[in-house]
């Protein structure tokens, strides 16, 4: 059985809430990054089983957004822009030693991860 990559959300919208064992900002900062994580992984996925040509390489953070730039289909194009936004965000959170919007980046990141998880079954 294979895994659910939207669970990655889930996670997401918990740590940020309960910031157990864990400074706020780092919360934030590791629900920005599942966030992603659930939205890429997942489209991905789709994207394979619809013929996309993947390397399994850090090359295909590029490759997926790519994959749903080039269709005509609208909602393609809106994915592929929510993940170059979340992959932004995610990289801002993992390598940024300071950032003072964490918390409008996450519910941005939240709220594009949330979208393309939904929209995803619908293609």
């Amino acid at each position: 059985m294979s895994f659910d990559w939207a669970e990655y959300l889930d996670i997401a919208k918990v740590v940020a809430k309960s910031g157990i064992f864990l400074s706020e900002e780092a919360a934030f900062r590791c629900a920005i990054s599942r966030a992603y994580y659930a939205a890429f992984c997942s489209s991905r996925n789709l994207s394979l089983k619809r013929g996309a040509i993947l390397k399994k390489t850090g090359e295909d953070h590029r490759l997926v957004p790519e994959y749903f730039r080039k269709s005509s289909d609208k909602r393609h194009k809106k994915i592929a822009s929510k993940l170059k936004r979340l992959k932004d965000n995610r990289l801002e959170a993992d390598y940024e030693d300071a950032i003072s919007n964490y918390k409008y980046l996450w519910q941005l990141s939240l709220n594009d991860a949330d979208y393309i998880i939904r929209i995803l079954p619908t293609l």
